[in-house]
């Protein structure tokens, strides 16, 4: 069994999979919608495995009547729409998903399409169609039996870049963070779960960072076989001196830790 730690921003990432977690694993049916420059990637989702996939195709004609990305949304949407159609898939759907758009950065997580959301996307610094999948799951959501929530998740301006890491050589010109966090994230959930991976949150700036709602990775489905979380007094009661910590965990985990350490 081998032991990874992560700071507190992984307690992000993994509650803002939460809700996505909780619906594939009560077995939920999600339609994941993924624009590309050549083709609109879609697939559907019950109980964690794919029940439906298509990889629908544009020519270079088709999408050169358009001046813009933004213009494609109608037409990409449609044709999603078409293919669940022809392929009999029902419109009772729990939620749709698309591809993060490259608006302002966030932090990791699932967050609903709102008209914000998709307004900030219309003024994206990096243009790319993957901006108008949130208004593609939006709409669509819409239409489904009844109507659904529209999501997205960890789009590629994910921000977990120390401060110091956005200065450059010159001090007008800021390091933006652009990465395809989506999926490094999922092949690291993978790697994880595939190679008996323990994960170890140390958590203690969750009180301070988390003003409204104090997250622990623990939440999510099934951490608890998996995840040890660390917590102390010396952040969120200013105690540094009197060395005051606890362990969440379950009970194997705490009889391992034990042996190492019992007081």
């Amino acid at each position: 069994m081998k032991t990874i730690v992560f700071r507190h921003n992984f307690c992000n990432f993994a509650f803002g999979y939460l809700y996505i977690i909780y619906l594939v694993s009560m077995g939920h049916r999600i339609l994941a919608i993924n624009p590309g420059s050549t083709s609109t990637k879609i697939a559907v989702f019950e109980n964690l495995h794919p029940v439906f996939e298509s990889d629908i195709r544009h020519t270079p004609d088709e999408l050169a009547r358009f001046g813009s990305v933004w213009e494609q949304e109608p037409f990409r949407r449609q044709l999603v729409v078409d293919e669940l159609v022809r392929h009999n898939i029902p419109r009772q759907l729990d939620a749709v998903i698309g591809r993060g758009c490259l608006a302002r950065p966030v932090s990791s997580g699932c967050y609903p399409v709102t008209d914000g959301m998709i307004e900030e996307a219309r003024k994206a610094k990096h243009v790319h169609v993957t901006d108008i999948a949130c208004a593609m799951a939006r709409d669509i959501a819409l239409m489904a039996e009844p109507p659904c929530p529209a999501l997205t998740a960890d789009p590629g301006t994910v921000d977990e870049m120390a401060p110091e890491a956005h200065i450059t050589g010159l001090p007008q010109i800021r390091r933006d963070a652009l990465w395809h966090a989506l999926n490094q994230k999922a092949i690291a959930r993978r790697f994880a779960k595939e190679h008996g991976i323990v994960v170890v949150n140390d958590n203690p700036y969750s009180f301070i960072l988390n003003k409204e709602e104090h997250l622990s990775i623990l939440q999510v489905p099934g951490a608890k076989d998996c995840c040890i979380e660390f917590n102390s007094m010396s952040k969120s009661h200013n105690m540094p001196g009197w060395r005051v910590g606890m362990i969440a965990t379950n009970s194997t985990f705490i009889q391992w830790i034990l042996k190492i350490k019992s007081n």
